[in-house]
């Protein structure tokens, strides 16, 4: 059951708070369950104006106003337009981001949490949300989505969904059916949707059926993005 198996917050790593630059934030557990936590998995490439990147801003939007926060990867294209359209509809945002990139978190983003390596950076997108939900991506998005999959085959985080937004991840799937070694059953733990609409729609059920009773909450005002080290 959702919030029964919450695990324990990771050791600090040892760094002196003295060599941040930023107050270290409370590290996002899983959701309380007035706000499960969604992680937004997609394409850094999505442009502003872009169709993308629209439908991206409308996902979050929507995510925030049903009652939940968000994590992403905490940087530009559709991880923007998420963060960019759930903090203005009062959603948490988290941004776990990857030293090595060397970029800067978007404007959007509350919380970020900054890890050395891919495997740091996926098990705290995935070990700590409640829920998954990708948009269209290119490799980086495709191997989130694999390493959730291969976690919700196996068990280890419990019952979450994990919802694939727009067409291209339905031909996809055709081909992993075609040319993978895989039982059939493993394709349960994934839902293809449209639209962002037919998303939201598919998690507040899912959360309803769990017994957890959706808050929605109202637009707050930012108060600057804080960071710190993953541990």
């Amino acid at each position: 059951m959702m919030f029964a198996d919450e695990r324990r917050m990771k050791r600090e790593n040892g760094r002196s708070a003295a060599n941040h630059k930023h107050p270290r934030p409370r590290k996002p557990e899983r959701g309380s369950p007035a706000r499960p936590v969604i992680t937004v998995f997609g394409s850094a490439q999505a442009r502003r104006g872009g169709r993308l990147y629209a439908e991206s801003q409308r996902m979050g939007e929507l995510l925030g106003q049903a009652g939940f926060d968000l994590m992403t990867g905490g940087y530009d294209g559709v991880m923007e337009a998420i963060s960019r359209g759930g903090a203005e509809a009062g959603a948490h945002v988290t941004g776990v981001t990857l030293d090595r990139f060397g970029s800067v978190v978007n404007a959007h983003v509350v919380d970020e949490i900054r890890t050395t390596n891919f495997y740091e950076r996926f098990t705290w997108l995935i070990d700590r949300a409640d829920g998954y939900v990708a948009m269209h991506g290119g490799i980086g998005t495709l191997a989130e989505v694999v390493f959730a999959w291969q976690e919700l085959v196996v068990g280890t985080p419990g019952a979450r969904p994990l919802i694939l937004v727009g067409e291209r991840w339905r031909r996809l799937l055709r081909v992993f059916r075609d040319n993978l070694i895989a039982p059939a059953k493993i394709y349960g733990a994934l839902t293809v949707v449209a639209t962002p609409e037919a998303a939201i729609k598919l998690l507040a059920a899912h959360f309803a059926g769990a017994g957890i009773e959706l808050s929605a909450r109202e637009r707050r005002p930012r108060t600057g993005s804080r960071s710190a080290e993953a541990g």
